[in-house]
């Protein structure tokens, strides 16, 4: 924007002295009216495109350009009618010349070659202008030469800085697309570690028949309850007679009873709960902040629905339970080994009470 407002002060320059002040200031206010209208299409454009406030886009791009180009085009009429002499038309011409090329440049090449198009070619050829006492022709040739010099110069400088530029930002844009694209699937090698390290981590905790807590995973669990939860009820489950099963049926109708129990259990406890699969026919419960007549409620559901619902292959099975209190709420701290081996002891006292019962532990120390 910078170049129309320098242009028009040399033309004006070269020009005054020969052109009259009416035709001058004429032509000066066609100048401000055109370029205000293409500063102020530009602006408002600028708003919403981004880049240069010149990158003007489709039909306002023409018509901001179309008005601009109709002002400087009335230049030479207005300042230079017809009925002007000779010199005056040519001066006029080759002014607006070297302002049209040189301004394109500047326009090409940035603000910085501001002052290279002034002490390059507007300035000099003003001076010339000034003191050429009529020998304006004798000019002509010398300042079209420069003109032509200075734009193939100017001209070789700036395409070669644009190929430069272009091809610094081209590979610049494949470093980035490469570099984008090795994160990316660096991030996705990572997450699907992650993914995979978890799946492994939860295998590892897992029982592989019944698909609940093996015992490794269940004291894993239960050591987080002790450390967050005041107080807690474990509970141990036996199976009752279950040897029968195997030895009359068969290990696969065992393994399928097992996890007919195992879905039982799943489905009767709360989702908070710390269930799991010790070993054989063995299982653990861990509920934690639950009083004794709450724990005994849970436990009662798993054994009455036991008790009504036979496995798949026909084999009705009931459980023997030991529940034992501990915590560091507790007045008597049972630890996890201690409470474990009090529950274990109250599942045999079931045991041998009958067997299909639950036995909370009384003891206190």
């Amino acid at each position: 924007m910078l170049t129309s407002p320098v242009g028009a002060l040399f033309v004006v320059l070269a020009v005054m002295g020969d052109a009259s002040w009416i035709r001058i200031g004429l032509w000066c206010g066609v100048f401000v009216v055109t370029f205000s209208f293409h500063y102020g299409m530009s602006v408002h454009t600028a708003r919403r495109v981004a880049g240069s406030p010149t990158a003007l886009p489709g039909v306002m791009n023409s018509v901001s350009r179309l008005v601009d180009g109709f002002g400087w085009g009335l230049a030479g009429p207005i300042l230079a009618p017809s009925s002007a002499d000779v010199e005056l038309r040519l001066k006029v011409v080759l002014v607006l010349a070297v302002v049209g090329v040189s301004g394109g440049i500047v326009i090409a090449g940035g603000a910085r070659y501001v002052a290279q198009f002034i002490c390059s070619l507007a300035l000099p050829l003003v001076v010339l202008f000034a003191f050429d006492g009529g020998a304006l022709t004798a000019l002509l040739v010398p300042g079209l030469v420069t003109t032509c010099a200075v734009t193939i110069g100017y001209g070789w400088v700036w395409n070669r800085a644009v190929f430069d530029a272009t091809e610094a930002r081209m590979r610049s844009a494949i470093l980035a697309q490469r570099l984008e694209t090795q994160v990316r699937v660096s991030e996705e090698v990572a997450e699907r570690s992650r993914e995979l390290h978890l799946a492994m981590s939860d295998m590892a905790r897992r029982d592989d028949l019944t698909g609940m807590l093996n015992r490794r995973g269940f004291f894993q669990g239960f050591q987080q309850v002790d450390e967050m939860a005041r107080t807690w009820h474990v509970a141990l489950l036996d199976v009752d007679h279950f040897k029968h099963v195997n030895d009359n049926f068969g290990h696969a109708a065992g393994d399928e009873a097992l996890r007919h129990i195992a879905r039982t259990m799943l489905d009767a406890v709360p989702d908070h709960a710390v269930l799991g699969r010790l070993g054989g026919e063995e299982f653990a419960l861990v509920l934690p902040e639950v009083t004794a007549d709450e724990m005994v409620i849970v436990v009662e559901q798993i054994r009455t629905r036991l008790d009504r619902s036979p496995t798949p292959g026909g084999h009705a099975l009931t459980v023997s339970v030991g529940i034992a209190a501990g915590g560091r709420g507790e007045p008597w701290g049972l630890t996890i080994d201690q409470a474990l081996s009090r529950a274990d002891a109250a599942m045999y006292r079931a045991k041998a009470s009958g067997r299909d019962a639950v036995v909370l532990d009384e003891v206190r120390s």
